[in-house]
């Protein structure tokens, strides 16, 4: 992972019908040479390899956020995916893995999922959900943030 980049989301529309907002805050690393080029274009860098990926681990913490009435507020949930190669043309994503913390219930998992798909509209061709204690920290000048889950050591 080259990239690693920390921005800050507020967000408030709906999601499937259901009032929501969302303040949220991303640690991001992608297989790109700089910051996710994806934001601004319609496809990865792939590193001059010709392969059509746009492999990424995302890590979103909810400084604050209501999905109807859940509340979502501190929770993390650690991103692994791969865009593929026509996320931006087609709407189409090759997979995602969505990883909860322990203590989070199906009303919140379901809430974050439902404003995921409003955040990122596009349509998975598999997605997976896995559980793990999940770690968050910025350094104390905020340069430098990190983060690891209980599987990754």
């Amino acid at each position: 992972m080259k990239t690693l980049a920390l921005l800050l989301l507020g967000i408030p529309l709906l999601a499937q019908d259901v009032p929501w907002q969302a303040r949220l805050q991303y640690i991001e690393a992608c297989s790109c040479d700089l910051f996710c080029p994806c934001y601004f274009n319609d496809h990865a860098s792939h590193q001059g390899t010709g392969e059509h990926k746009c492999n990424f681990n995302n890590v979103v913490r909810v400084a604050s956020g209501k999905h109807g009435d859940v509340d979502l507020t501190g929770m993390k949930v650690w991103l692994s995916g791969d865009l593929g190669a026509d996320w931006a043309t087609k709407g189409q994503a090759d997979w995602l893995v969505a990883t909860f913390e322990p203590k989070a219930t199906k009303e919140q998992k379901d809430g974050i999922m439902a404003i995921f798909t409003k955040v990122y509209p596009v349509k998975w061709n598999d997605v997976q959900m896995d559980s793990s204690e999940i770690t968050w920290k910025i350094s104390p000048d905020g340069k430098t943030p990190s983060w690891r889950t209980a599987r990754v050591k």
